[in-house]
């Protein structure tokens, strides 16, 4: 056994060298733990970055969308503004539109009353002109009737008289009636002659009164009617300067409009073209730094495997040293008990060898307790590593997911981009292009409504050329009813007046009949004197 424990020590020795060089190297492996723990630190600061460059990012995003919220609210202040022109311009025509119905309106009222009242004077003088006619024809009819008659009742004296003569034999002077009597006969027929002839003046005269109230009454209704037409001229003319000085106002409009909406277009075009540029610009920006991201997150991404190989190696050092601690633990547990018995087996040992041996114990005991303290340093170490290494992988997986999140939002975002951008182009080509098509059709229709206006205003023009006469005016139609008033009262009077000349007439045909026969018996007579007269020299 004496022999047995010097060859047992040198081998301890040898272990607990060995113990002591793998102790150097774990310090080694934990100096490079420490250095990966820096890199981790510097990992964690390039996320700190990463996140900072993130956030600009958004920030720009969020002024794109600023500017893209603008230029939507400035379109739609433009809209608005453009729809509330036409919204006034609509309101406008149809403001002028209502006059314009209104003033028809009344002149369609007034032309009714004027034709019902003008159809009325009509009647009135048709019925003048026809009581006229049928005083004339009656007057007539009987002059001619009664010629007729006088004349067939002087044939019929003639031809009695004729017979009588031609029976008699008698000669005319022999049968002659006294000249006194004739005398007074043909006074008596030509005082009843005169007074027919003064009757047939005075018919003549009375009638040309009526025919000549007739055509006063006429000449009064044509210069009312000529009046009437006259005010309505005028009318018209206020009515269309009016109409005119509105129309030329609303061109004026209408041209300030179409100059100022296309400066303004000019305007949006432009600073729209401005924003669109600085837009590309912010964009090409934003690229470059999502490049320059990329390529940190990629440098990031050959840093974390590279410490992840690390921690895998260090990982798999720490369990060799754990086996090895376990070796020596087993072997230490050897020692003592070769110790133990040998201490059983020599009782009584030199000095030298006991104190030797004592001082080899309490190095052994002392390289232990430092190896146990470093074994307590190199557990506390790893477990601070394992816990730095599970906090690097959380922070890796949280740079992986933010990464994720930061592309999902640059794809996002690059979307919204090209939307914006399609939208600009589409604003663009709207503002150019279709809304020069907008107000050319605007332009058209307000055109058209211009042409039906002026139409409009034709067919009132002719309307009212129509019915010029049938305006209706209170001073003319007043005096248009008392010149009608007066031709009532005239055709009255005449009407009385040829009531008393047919009843004059009836008496004068009642009284002067014996005068009318004695009147032709004179003319018969004298014409049988002068007949006789003539046959006396033979």
């Amino acid at each position: 056994m004496e022999e047995e424990i010097p060859i047992k020590l040198p081998q301890i020795l040898k272990k607990m060298t060995l113990m002591h060089a793998e102790n150097v190297r774990l310090k080694k492996q934990i100096m490079h733990a420490e250095e990966a723990i820096q890199q981790s630190e510097q990992a964690v600061r390039a996320k700190a970055e990463l996140e900072l460059v993130l956030k600009q990012t958004q920030d720009q995003i969020s002024e794109v969308q600023s500017i893209t919220n603008s230029l939507q609210s400035e379109n739609a202040k433009l809209r608005q503004q453009l729809i509330q022109r036409e919204l006034l311009a609509k309101m406008e025509e149809q403001q002028q539109l209502a006059k314009m119905k209104a003033q028809l309106d009344k002149y369609e009222l007034q032309q009714i009353d004027n034709q019902a009242l003008i159809s009325n004077l009509q009647k009135q003088l048709n019925i003048n002109e026809l009581a006229l006619n049928n005083v004339k024809i009656n007057t007539q009819k009987q002059i001619d009737a009664e010629t007729k008659r006088l004349t067939q009742q002087n044939k019929e004296l003639k031809t009695q008289l004729d017979d009588i003569m031609f029976r008699t034999g008698y000669k005319l002077d022999q049968d002659r009636i006294p000249y006194n009597l004739y005398e007074t006969a043909i006074r008596d027929l030509r005082k009843s002659l005169k007074e027919q002839i003064e009757f047939r003046d005075q018919l003549q005269k009375r009638t040309d009164e009526v025919i000549e109230t007739a055509r006063d009454a006429e000449s009064t209704h044509n210069e009312i009617v000529r009046e009437l037409q006259e005010d309505v001229q005028n009318k018209i003319k206020k009515v269309a300067d009016p109409l005119r000085e509105h129309n030329r106002y609303l061109q004026e409009q209408y041209d300030t409009l179409i100059s100022r909406t296309a400066a303004d277009m000019q305007k949006i075009v432009k600073s729209n073209q401005q924003e669109h540029q600085q837009l590309i610009q912010s964009i090409e920006v934003f690229r470059q730094e999502n490049i320059t991201l990329q390529t940190k997150n990629t440098d990031l991404t050959e840093l974390s495997q590279k410490q992840e190989t690390q921690i895998a190696q260090i990982s798999q050092a720490m369990q060799a040293q754990k086996r090895k601690l376990e070796t020596l633990t087993h072997e230490k547990v050897y020692l003592q008990m070769i110790l133990q018995d040998y201490q059983q087996e020599q009782q009584f040992d030199p000095q030298d060898i006991l104190i030797s041996k004592i001082n080899n114990e309490r190095e052994l005991r002392q390289k232990f307790q430092e190896n146990q303290l470093e074994n307590q340093q190199i557990r506390l170490k790893l477990t601070t590593l394992q816990k730095v290494v599970k906090d690097k992988e959380n922070a890796f997986s949280d740079i992986l997911q933010q990464k994720q999140t930061f592309e999902d939002q640059a794809n996002f975002y690059y979307k919204k981009l090209n939307e914006q951008n399609l939208k600009l182009e589409e604003y663009q080509k709207m503002t150019q292009v279709k809304y020069c098509e907008h107000l050319q059709g605007l332009m058209s229709v307000m055109r058209q409504q211009q042409d039906q206006m002026q139409r409009r205003f034709d067919i009132v023009n002719k309307e009212f050329s129509k019915y010029k006469h049938l305006d209706q005016d209170k001073d003319m139609l007043d005096k248009m009813q008392i010149k009608v008033d007066q031709v009532e009262s005239t055709n009255s009077l005449l009407h009385k007046k040829v009531e008393m000349l047919e009843q004059q007439l009836n008496q004068y045909r009642e009284t002067k009949k014996m005068d009318v026969l004695i009147g032709m018996l004179e003319q018969e007579k004298q014409e049988v004197a002068k007949r006789f007269t003539t046959q006396t020299p033979k």
